[in-house]
């Protein structure tokens, strides 16, 4: 009601999220400076970050191996 979004475009836009979360856990993106960087990167350009996702191509793709270590 209040986004503007039918319910079938918040339930895609809650899957592709979940899609992301899973890529994050499975690549160990357990960072705040990593997941931030996920995160933001989605709203800058959510094409983008799920490209990557649906690849399931590795995390260096998105974010640089320094934000990744813990």
């Amino acid at each position: 009601m209040y986004t503007g979004q039918s319910i079938s475009e918040i339930e895609k836009e809650m899957k592709d999220k979940e899609k992301i979360i899973l890529w994050m856990v499975n690549n160990k993106v357990n960072t705040v400076d990593g997941v931030g960087k996920v995160v933001a990167e989605y709203y800058r350009d959510p094409n983008f970050v799920l490209n990557i996702v649906n690849k399931n191509e590795k995390a260096e793709k998105l974010i640089p191996k320094e934000l990744l270590k813990g």
